[in-house]
């Protein structure tokens, strides 16, 4: 299906339209050639097919010369429901190389007003980009960086020039492991609806069958209201640390949660807790004991780890201009493998 776009920027030789499987190879082809040739979803065609491929839908928006058919440029996206209209996050990116600085923008158009698009986001985006979503009226911002830091006399993987521990505050909780997707659809039901809007389906593809990662859930009882915090263990250099990825529900839950993930960290010996979030209140993260991450105080506490880079790392996002969002580092594709380690059959 073709459309009209508001910003003509591939030229009059050029279409745009949904992918599909017929288009996969060519795709993957497309991220060796203009991308990198050692991109995970360049070669690795289950990942792709995990992040990409939900039933008949593969989730790229595609611009092609009209008279070769050559792709010119690929939109990924990740929707947030199958079914309906639903909230969808841009990914992977990329155009051949062009002068215009909005070359690419009518798939964007084309992703909001054909693919059944309730909101648009992105986390991970470009500071070359950031003049696009403006242009199309999106909000720019930044995913800040928290953690809780266990009290150890040397770490592997932070550097920890300003050693900052804060207690968090005495509030009870009741706080358990979820230890499969069945326990969290007794939980579901109970958590505050809050944008992007996840449905349960995407739940269960997204952190109960991934193809590489596994990822430990814990839910929060607090004066009433639940929610739920979904991370996994990074090993590096013999050391190991929990990454919050995701956090649903009630935040009076996660203020209360901070003397129970200190004791988790404690009890698994993780340097850390951390969690790159946007739209929680930061009354909310000091509660539970989390310290923001500042370049001037001279401690790192790093996101890469495939491979590992010893750095902080800013993460920009954009989200709709009227919505109230919460956001996440496990939102989008920011959270995908760069190698593989395991095979998993389990993709829903």
């Amino acid at each position: 299906m073709e459309t009209k776009i508001k910003k003509e920027s591939f030229g009059k030789n050029t279409y745009t339209r949904f992918a599909t499987k017929q288009d996969i190879e060519g795709i993957m082809q497309f991220i060796h050639d203009y991308w990198s040739e050692n991109h995970i979803l360049a070669h690795d065609r289950e990942i792709f097919e995990f992040q990409y491929v939900y039933g008949e839908e593969v989730c790229f928006v595609l611009s092609l010369d009209r008279d070769t058919e050559e792709i010119e440029g690929v939109l990924g996206y990740i929707p947030y429901d199958t079914e309906g209209e639903r909230d969808i996050f841009t990914a992977l990116w990329k155009v051949k190389k062009s002068k215009n600085p909005f070359q690419g923008m009518d798939q964007l158009y084309f992703l909001e007003e054909q693919g059944r698009c309730r909101n648009l986001y992105c986390v991970g985006i470009n500071e070359q980009t950031f003049s696009i979503y403006k242009y199309m009226k999106k909000k720019v911002a930044k995913l800040e960086h928290y953690y809780l830091l266990n009290d150890l006399e040397s770490y592997r993987i932070a550097v920890i020039q300003n050693k900052k521990i804060v207690q968090a505050a005495s509030l009870e909780c009741e706080f358990q492991r979820v230890k499969d997707f069945a326990e969290f659809k007794l939980i579901y039901d109970r958590l505050e609806e809050a944008a992007p809007k996840k449905s349960l389906r995407f739940i269960e593809r997204r952190y109960f069958a991934h193809p590489e990662y596994e990822y430990l859930i814990y839910s929060i009882e607090h004066a009433g209201k639940t929610a739920v915090i979904i991370g996994r263990v990074q090993e590096c250099n013999g050391a190991c640390v929990y990454r919050i990825m995701d956090m649903m529900g009630a935040e009076e839950c996660f203020a209360a949660a901070g003397n129970r993930l200190r004791k988790l960290m404690e009890q698994e010996g993780y340097e850390y807790i951390d969690l790159y979030e946007y739209g929680m209140k930061e009354e909310t993260l000091q509660a539970a004991g989390f310290v923001l991450v500042e370049e001037e105080n001279g401690n790192i506490i790093p996101n890469y780890f495939e491979p590992f880079v010893q750095e902080n790392i800013h993460i920009n996002i954009f989200l709709p201009r009227n919505v109230e969002a919460r956001m996440f580092k496990g939102d989008g594709d920011q959270d995908r493998p760069n190698f593989r380690k395991q095979k998993n059959d389990s993709i829903i």
